[in-house]
């Protein structure tokens, strides 16, 4: 038979803390002096807990915002996402690889694409407000 393991409200603060950080199993037991598969298991717990909060309908869009303007949102965010790249790119160019044009030429155009999708995307939602 198993032995289940209890921990205390600072140790399961601190599983919050590095959930909150996105780190996998391993790394928060190592970090935390915990089994693994005790890790494992309040991961879960945590996880299940924050479904049931999502179910309760505790964060619900304002009145105003509809989804379709939260997905264009997102879009434009893809200019962000792409530009990061693009700044990445410029600090690792010593490495000797001679595709640099047609990197920054690709994050570019995709930076385009995500901004007039998210154009395309809140224009359409947003027109049909007004």
């Amino acid at each position: 038979m198993r032995k289940r393991a209890f921990i205390s409200e600072a140790k399961f603060r601190q599983l919050i803390r590095y959930f909150e950080h996105d780190l996998d199993a391993n790394t928060i037991a190592s970090l935390s002096r915990l089994n693994r598969d005790t890790v494992n298991r309040y991961r879960t717990l945590i996880r299940k807990r924050i479904a049931d909060l999502c179910d309760l309908r505790l964060a619900e869009l304002l009145k105003d915002i509809f989804w379709t303007s939260l997905y264009g949102t997102a879009a434009i965010c893809g200019i962000g996402f792409t530009m990061s790249l693009f700044i990445a790119s410029l600090a690792f160019e010593e490495t000797g690889v001679n595709l640099m044009f047609n990197e920054r030429l690709g994050i570019i155009l995709g930076s385009l694409a995500s901004d007039i999708l998210g154009y395309l995307i809140l224009r359409t939602s947003l027109g049909s407000i007004n």
